[in-house]
């Protein structure tokens, strides 16, 4: 198949680009001709870097328009056989691709987190992204909570039978992450390293970190360290995050490092003996999934991540690492001691979890979802 993506970028230093890249090596992998169409350039041989930072296409109908020919002239270019939206904001040009070409190939849009569901909630947007439920081809879905979640606001905003139709179209799909060589982890024998790898916003449970971080030292005498690290923006929520770090004294355990090259993030990944993430939903805002709870997982690092959202698809409980309430600080800090003191979850137990979700197995589930949409048209 001649497969055509859209994705803000290849570069694996975001979840998106992440996604991206494995998405367009793991097809080619199995055979397939994959063009990238996207914002920035990377090092991936085949792409066209014609398209606009998608978030802001949310507000700017320029961008609809400035999205919709450089979409079209990829097509006109490349002849795909289909085409597969990565990130959910590019889909609001195709309403306009449609009344510029006679033929388009059938596509497919990848439903991962927020960005399905949040700009049905904006005024200008939101009769195209109901437009995109009625007419995409199939949806692929990063877990069942965000189908849940999608199919919740879609009834409320486009309608029942809109959201009836369009649940017909969802594929969950196991989100694939790249192999990593086995080798052996450079631990602290003197300290616990404990790691987060995200922005600094309030969906990413960053707070309720801090606090159950209070609660385990208040709790247990073994020496520990918190490294966020990931953009820290300028913004009140930081503000607040920072002011709380102050408060409840914890100035000594607890660091922000900011973004790193993929190459630096390794690195923490090397001496880290805890993944921890505590998604939580900020309004329309939600964690689809946890990419790094499985990169973690691939190194023997068990996970600790959140009830009721994405993430709980990402960590088998007991086995990988452990879900909790992210609102209980005492409940999570049993589970880092569980973790940290008690050693319960094994390291091979976490890397032939994350290795269940490999790549290939991703590429096959989409290669699956294409072939019934060809055979449907």
């Amino acid at each position: 198949m001649r497969i055509l993506i859209l994705s803000n970028t290849l570069n694996s230093a975001s979840g998106w680009g992440t996604y991206a890249r494995n998405t367009a090596l793991g097809l080619r992998a199995r055979g397939h001709t994959v063009r990238a169409l996207t914002r920035e350039k990377s090092d991936y041989d085949d792409e066209r870097v014609w398209l606009p930072e998608p978030h802001h296409l949310l507000g700017n109908p320029f961008l609809w328009f400035w999205s919709a020919w450089a979409i079209r002239k990829a097509i006109k270019e490349f002849q795909p056989d289909i085409m597969h939206i990565l990130v959910e904001p590019y889909v609001l040009a195709m309403p306009f691709v449609r009344l510029t070409m006679k033929k388009m190939p059938p596509w497919v849009l990848s439903i991962i987190g927020t960005y399905s569901v949040s700009p049905l909630y904006i005024f200008v947007v939101r009769k195209l992204m109901c437009d995109a439920y009625r007419r995409a081809d199939a949806f692929a879905v990063l877990s069942h909570y965000t189908q849940k979640r999608v199919s919740e606001s879609v009834v409320e905003r486009c309608g029942d039978t809109c959201a009836a139709d369009a649940q017909k179209r969802m594929t969950v799909f196991p989100l694939g992450i790249e192999d990593v060589p086995e080798t052996p982890q450079k631990l602290d024998p003197n300290c616990r390293h404990i790691l987060f790898v995200s922005e600094i916003k309030p969906r990413k449970g960053v707070r309720e970190i801090i606090k159950a971080c209070a609660e385990f030292k208040r709790t247990s005498t073994m020496p520990f360290h918190m490294h966020f690290v990931g953009n820290v923006p300028q913004s009140n929520y930081t503000d607040e995050v920072k002011k709380l770090v102050r408060d409840l004294n914890m100035e000594s355990t607890i660091t922000f490092h900011g973004p790193v090259p993929r190459s630096k993030l390794h690195e923490y990944y090397d001496f880290a003996d805890l993944c921890l993430v505590l998604g939580i939903s900020d309004g329309h805002h939600f964690e689809g999934h946890s990419l790094v709870f499985l990169e973690g997982n691939l190194r023997g690092i068990p996970a600790i991540g959140p009830i009721e959202s994405g993430g709980e698809e990402a960590v088998l409980d007991g086995v990988s690492g452990y879900c909790v309430d992210p609102h209980k600080p005492a409940d999570v800090a049993e589970k880092m001691r569980w973790v940290l003191e008690e050693h319960r979850i094994r390291p091979e137990d976490c890397r032939k979890w994350a290795r269940d979700h490999s790549v290939e197995r991703q590429a096959e589930c989409f290669e699956g979802i294409y072939e019934k949409v060809l055979a449907n048209t």
